[in-house]
């Protein structure tokens, strides 16, 4: 009777038949040098850590796309909050001066308004001066600092003094910042324009 045993192939098992000289099946003849059963050698396997690799790879991508994605919904919110309120860069310099505005020489203007009431007002800070009738640019009331005012405003419309705070400038409080829709209800609404989009390309 001819023997057996069990060659691996990564988990797959083959019955393999042994021959002997002893065997009575004239056309089963022993192999010359003996016969020796063996795994045959195969490379590593990576399937299972290649896959994860994958897997994370797709995860990282995932993360990466959303936090993009994030960035770009904020950054547009931004743009669009900024677009809200009247920039300095839109304020019609040769209007205000052909309206009698100039003040000492070096004007720097600003908007403003009453937290209040939302009356508007037009500022230069570069002489701490507050234009306070869009109608009639003579009437002028001074202050010591626009930032950080020792002197209050006292508000022509409601008559409340104007609280301490940043009226105006780049880290101006919300509370002060003018609309373009509180500016075109105002006094002020021939002082500035919105940008043409096609002067910024």
């Amino acid at each position: 009777m001819a023997a057996f045993s069990t060659a691996g192939f990564g988990g797959i098992f083959i019955t393999v038949f042994l021959h002997s000289s002893s065997t009575t099946d004239s056309s089963c003849k022993p192999i010359s040098g003996g016969f020796r059963v063996q795994n045959i050698p195969h490379g590593p396997v990576y399937f299972a850590r290649f896959a994860g690799y994958i897997k994370l790879d797709i995860g990282i991508c995932q993360v990466s796309s959303a936090v993009i994605d994030m960035k770009k919904r904020l950054s547009t919110q931004v743009q669009s909050l900024k677009s809200v309120y009247v920039p300095e860069s839109a304020i019609d310099y040769a209007g205000i001066f052909g309206r009698g505005g100039q003040n000492s020489g070096d004007e720097d203007f600003a908007l403003f308004k009453c937290p209040s009431c939302s009356h508007v007002y037009l500022m230069d800070y570069e002489d701490d001066t507050v234009y306070v009738d869009g109608n009639d640019l003579s009437q002028r009331e001074g202050v010591s600092d626009p930032r950080y005012p020792r002197r209050l405003l006292v508000c022509v419309n409601c008559k409340r003094r104007l609280p301490k705070g940043k009226w105006i400038g780049p880290r101006a409080e919300e509370q002060f910042q003018v609309t373009w829709s509180e500016l075109e209800a105002s006094a002020w609404s021939w002082v500035a324009k919105p940008s043409d989009p096609d002067d910024e390309i």
